[in-house]
């Protein structure tokens, strides 16, 4: 969804999404993860990020972006 939402003008929200999942759940949760898991653990967050951060861009194109008007440019 990203690169669909960039190609159409839309960057600042899918940015922001990207940037909180870095944050928020890929950082947060290879912390909590590697004391489980060790080195493995780290993986397992960067899965758990690329998931998340998919499900947020499709809730955001079904929720939001979709409902936007298009307007020409010329």
């Amino acid at each position: 969804f990203f690169f669909f939402l960039r190609a159409r003008g839309t960057v600042t929200v899918p940015m922001i999404i990207n940037i909180v999942a870095i944050l928020f759940i890929e950082l947060l949760f290879s912390f909590l993860f590697s004391e489980w898991w060790g080195l493995k653990g780290i993986w397992y967050a960067y899965a758990l990020a690329f998931v998340s951060l998919c499900i947020l861009q499709g809730l955001y194109y079904q929720f939001f972006w979709k409902k936007k008007t298009v307007t020409a440019l010329i």
